[in-house]
Formats: structure tokens, sequence, C-alpha cells
């Protein structure tokens, strides 16, 4: 599809420049006429002796001289102008008044192709420090606009960019385990410092990440979901309670922190916990109870014979991304 969008712009390029060339083309032959008229008329005033022939001589010169430019004047209008534009490719009336005609991004609105064009952004699978946060970031191979965001905080264990590239949340949706989404950006930021997200001290690093990714890419501020794994989730629950309206829904996996229920009624909260982690367990019952008891929009999810390793599967089905995506 970029391929053809490129293809479509170098067309159009040559289209305008061949439009360029005509307006040029049209003013000289104007000029020339009308130096070629004035001196025939000086010619005949000065050496014509008969003066009926030269004043019927003069008339007949000067309709054409206005002839000349009745048809020059419309047509030099319509071919400098954008509606010119408009009657050659026939694009729609919100995109006449645009000055970047030729460019990608227009071609592809031309072409009813709704992807925005970002030239020399990386897309795939990469890794890049962001916010100053080594992340490891899947983006979609056509990027598009308004695109949502997960975000993905790892445990304890995994405190270098090569360990959060092998976990189980992170290769599902780099290596097409899941399949059918819509396309989101998939960010695995790595704590400052080699520490970890339950740290309170690094969660506002989060929100920084949010602002320099929607300075990269057209995200859509409307739609950023968060899910982290054991001190990830520790991460989760923190990060929601400080910043509960930056959020569109969380999903903690085996992870609990302090929280004040009443700041997480208005972010949908999909919590997952293994049926043998009995620390995580009481603790995330707890958290659930008080936030439905506030009035929020909660759910826990137990699974059976579970332990705290096991629980990282469920990053590896289209559920838990279905749920964060539907939100």
């Amino acid at each position: 599809m970029i391929t053809n969008v490129y293809r479509n712009v170098g067309f159009l390029h040559t289209i305008m420049l061949i439009k360029n060339y005509f307006i040029a083309f049209l003013t000289l032959i104007m000029l020339s006429t009308l130096i070629s008229v004035r001196m025939y008329v000086f010619h005949l005033i000065k050496h014509d002796k008969n003066k009926r022939v030269k004043k019927r001589k003069v008339s007949m010169v000067k309709k054409t001289a206005t002839t000349i430019l009745t048809c020059y004047i419309p047509l030099s209008v319509i071919f400098s102008t954008n509606y010119a534009n408009t009657i050659i490719f026939k694009m729609k009336p919100e995109q006449k008044n645009t000055s970047t005609f030729y460019t990608a991004q227009m071609t592809a609105r031309y072409n009813k192709v709704e992807d925005e064009i970002l030239e020399g952004k990386q897309t795939g699978s990469f890794t890049k420090n962001i916010a100053n946060l080594d992340c490891y970031l899947n983006v979609p191979e056509i990027v598009k606009s308004n695109l949502p965001v997960v975000i993905f905080l790892h445990g304890t264990s995994e405190r270098s960019i090569e360990k959060v590239k092998q976990l189980k949340p992170v290769t599902a949706v780099t290596d097409g385990t899941l399949d059918g989404l819509e396309d989101f950006i998939f960010v695995a930021p790595t704590a400052p410092h080699r520490g970890s997200w339950y740290q309170s001290e690094y969660w506002d690093t989060v929100i920084d990440l949010i602002d320099a990714l929607s300075e990269e890419y057209s995200v859509n501020l409307n739609r950023i979901y968060i899910t982290g794994f054991s001190a990830g989730a520790n991460g989760v629950w923190g990060i929601i309670n400080k910043y509960p309206d930056k959020f569109r829904a969380a999903v903690p996996v085996s992870g609990y922190n302090n929280i004040t229920p009443e700041n997480l009624i208005n972010i949908p909260i999909y919590a997952i916990v293994g049926g043998y982690e009995s620390g995580f367990k009481a603790s995330m019952t707890r958290m659930v109870n008080s936030i439905q008891e506030a009035g929020g929009n909660v759910s826990l999810n137990i699974i059976p014979q579970a332990n705290h390793s096991v629980t990282q599967s469920s990053y590896t089905t289209n559920e838990l991304y279905t749920w964060l995506l539907s939100q």
C-alpha cells in the first residue's frame, strides 16, 4: 500500500509540473501577442496613409488582443489556484485549500487510504530509548492515525531490555501469536536504573513515556491502556491510582498495591491472579472488593491451579487484549 501511495505521488507531482509549465507557456504567449499587437498598431499609425483602412485594421487588431486576454485571464485564474486540483483530480471539497497537494498524506486521502504515512518512522519490533526509558516496541507496519497504545510493565526479574524481549507477554505480540486484533502500538519500558515498577518514584516516567509517544506517532490519548505482571502489576495499581484519568483501562496480573478505591471508580479494571498464589490472591481480592464497594467497574479472574509463572500465559491468548481494546 505504501509503495502504491508513493508511486501515485510521483505521478501527481509530474501532473502538477505540467500544469505549472502550461501556465508559464500561456503567459509567454499572451505577453508576446500583446507586444506584437502594440508594435503592429504603431506601425499602422505611422505608415498606413489610408485612414479608413488603417482604422479598420487597428479595430481588428484590438479585437484580436481583447479575445486573447479574454481567454487567458480565466485560464490563468483556473490553473493558478487550487481549483485546478479540483478540476483535474476531482478532489474532495475539504481538499481544495491544501498547499501540499502532492504530499504522501494528500495522496493517501485521494486514494481513500486512511493510513498516515510517517516517513522515517520505525515500524515492526525494535528497541528504542523514549523519555529516557529503554523500551521494546511493536508498531504496525502501516502506521495509522489515532492508534491505541498498550503499555506493559515487567516484573522484578526482568530489568534489562534483553530479558523483557523474551517475556511471554511481549513475544505474544511480536511473533504473531495474537491474531484478529485491531492495530495498536505496544510498548514495554524497562524501569529506570534497573529498578522495579513497584517503586513509586518511577511512576511519573510512564506519563512522560506517553507524552513522548504522542509526539512520535499519531496516538489516541483517549485510548491508553496499561498492564503489568508481578512487580509490573504492582506498578499498574500505583500508576492508575495516581493518574486514573490518563488510562482507558488496566489489567494487573498477579500484583497488588495500596490504593484509594474512590480514585479507581471510573477506570475499568480486569485483574488476574493464579489460584495457587495465596498471598497475591488474598490481597487482590480485598482490593477488588473495595473498588466494587466504591462503585467501580472491576473484576477478578482467578485462574484455577495456576502459580505465579503460569499466570503469564494470560497474555498468550486474545482474551486479555480483546477485553482491553474493547473498553
